[in-house]
């Protein structure tokens, strides 16, 4: 009888323009970070080399593609040094392209890790993807020093989602630009690795790790 009737529904798709752009800096990426992982260990240098990744190149089956013949093409000696991160998973990312997403990288790298929202609603379905480990962002709006949310509430949050993903044996990583008033609070609460360029330099070619 409502044959012709409109039914609700759920679609995903990256936003317009912006998918061939992230495709093709992410591919560069990890081209690049292939040449310097060879150069720095050919000079003796150990270290685990990370290369982020937009998750919109993942879910495009041409991006996908491209990306998985440069990762056939990395030397299967270190691939134990490297780090795999998928970023720009928005609050209720559907889990079922994320799914799909990485497990196709986890089939081929070892250390797959998820960069989420500090906000993020669904923590637990992220986790069970089984990443190496999760990443929260920090956005300046609420690490800098005059923040939108209260440090307490941002802290109160970010000690569930440690204690979540600690409960699966998976470490935590948290970045942005914070202080380091900040940093001594986020170690308190359990986190495992901080980035955050106020406190540390990047450094174009480290010595080790």
């Amino acid at each position: 009888r409502h044959r012709r009737k409109r039914v609700a529904g759920y679609q995903f798709e990256p936003m317009p323009g912006r998918g061939p752009l992230f495709g093709a800096i992410d591919e560069e990426a990890l081209k690049t970070s292939e040449v310097a992982m060879r150069s720095m260990f050919a000079d003796g240098l150990r270290a685990f080399v990370g290369v982020t990744v937009h998750v919109s190149t993942l879910t495009s089956l041409e991006g996908r593609s491209r990306l998985l013949q440069v990762m056939q093409r990395f030397d299967p000696h270190l691939l134990r040094y490297r780090i795999f991160k998928i970023a720009g998973i928005a609050p209720g990312f559907p889990r079922l392209y994320l799914d799909e997403a990485v497990g196709a990288v986890k089939a081929r790298l070892p250390h797959v890790i998820l960069k989420s929202a500090w906000d993020e609603p669904d923590l637990p379905s992220l986790v069970r993807t089984d990443p190496a480990g999760m990443s929260f962002a920090l956005p300046t709006a609420v690490s800098g020093p005059n923040p939108l949310v209260p440090r307490e509430d941002l802290l109160k949050r970010l000690r569930m989602a440690v204690t979540l993903v600690h409960a699966h044996r998976r470490p935590v990583y948290v970045e942005g630009q914070f202080d380091a008033e900040t940093a001594q609070r986020l170690v308190g609460i359990g986190s495992d690795y901080l980035s955050s360029p106020l406190i540390w330099n990047p450094s174009r070619k480290p010595k080790s790790v």
